[in-house]
């Protein structure tokens, strides 16, 4: 009797979680269910739509201005699914560790302040980033206001894709610096300055994996960065990439997803320890939590998203040919005119 009674908490305490992962389960289904009644794909009849397309070359019926990167004709079905993958795996994973050892891994916090952080902002994103999307990709309807600030459309993947995009590298980064540490004696400088260690090679993972995601992504045609300014990888070709900036400015988005992980010898987080330091929503504190993770990283990505949009507005360099020949060339400056690139043009919102 006094067994049952000693597992009576834990049982119902496993009771809650699994009834916790089953109505989330339930409303995400919902929510995909939603997003894709609205999704379409291509820009047929939208105002996005060039009225006298001319394609160098046509592949899954399309004019495009390249060949198919390493024959594959369609590889905004490969981001897409390489997304969801990635994206449900890390729910799956954490989730997982969360229902068997009833403790909420970082990584899981993580997860939900990245959606709201970045993946909820990505419209605003690609605007500043001048990030253009294949039209083929699973999109939200091109008229829909907050969408159409995107140069092209904006992707429905972008809903959970971006998580992993900065997860991944920030575990990568973690990992590295867990073995590091180790590895020296408690006196060396990664051991007596963990946050600061934990964010410098968090950034420097993260950001060579970007480079190398971003130029396989942006050569397959998945989008394009249409007017930068330079340092750049192949400046003025469909194919550039702002190898200095791109990473620079997201330092803090990398650097603080790696330092987020961390935990001290009690088990709390930076955004634990300093949310109890404020004193904010003493009986919420996994809410708390991703409160304190969101805003901090929101505001990281602002700063990211406004110092790439003034580099946009004064931008040398365009990325020729206009990839996607079935849409009008997205031209927010004039600078595409001015440089005598076949039109039809638009600004974008």
């Amino acid at each position: 009797m006094t067994q049952t009674v000693a597992l009576t908490p834990v049982v119902d305490d496993l009771h809650r979680r699994t009834r916790i992962l089953v109505v989330a389960l339930l409303a995400v289904l919902v929510l995909a269910a939603v997003l894709i009644s609205f999704a379409q794909t291509g820009v047929g009849g939208t105002s996005l739509a060039n009225p006298h397309p001319v394609g160098t070359y046509i592949y899954d019926g399309v004019p495009r201005a390249h060949p198919p990167f390493l024959g594959i004709t369609n590889w905004p079905l490969v981001f897409e699914v390489l997304s969801l993958v990635l994206n449900l795996a890390c729910w799956a994973t954490f989730g997982w560790l969360w229902w068997r050892r009833g403790t909420i891994h970082p990584a899981l916090i993580l997860m939900f302040a990245l959606w709201i952080a970045v993946c909820l902002t990505d419209p605003l994103a690609n605007w500043g980033y001048s990030a253009a999307y294949d039209p083929r990709m699973l999109h939200f309807p091109i008229h829909w206001p907050y969408v159409s600030l995107a140069p092209t459309v904006e992707p429905l993947s972008a809903v959970a894709g971006w998580q992993w995009w900065y997860l991944l590298p920030g575990l990568a980064g973690f990992g590295i610096w867990r073995h590091a540490s180790r590895r020296v004696t408690p006196r060396a400088w990664i051991n007596r300055h963990p946050l600061w260690g934990l964010f410098l090679i968090g950034f420097a993972v993260g950001a060579a994996i970007d480079v190398v995601a971003e130029l396989v992504f942006i050569k397959s045609g998945v989008y394009t960065y249409t007017q930068l300014k330079g340092p750049l990888v192949g400046g003025g070709h469909t194919w550039q990439f702002p190898v200095v900036w791109g990473p620079l400015f997201q330092i803090l988005l990398y650097g603080l997803t790696t330092v987020f992980l961390w935990r001290d010898d009690r088990g709390q987080t930076v955004c634990g320890l300093l949310g109890a330091r404020l004193r904010l929503w003493r009986h919420r504190p996994v809410a708390r939590e991703v409160a304190i993770a969101s805003s901090v990283l929101l505001v990281s990505y602002l700063l990211a998203i406004g110092t790439m949009a003034i580099l946009k507005y004064n931008a040398s360099t365009i990325a020729k040919p206009w990839p996607y020949q079935e849409t009008k060339t997205y031209d927010p400056t004039g600078l595409w005119q001015r440089q005598g690139q076949p039109g039809p043009f638009y600004k974008g919102n």
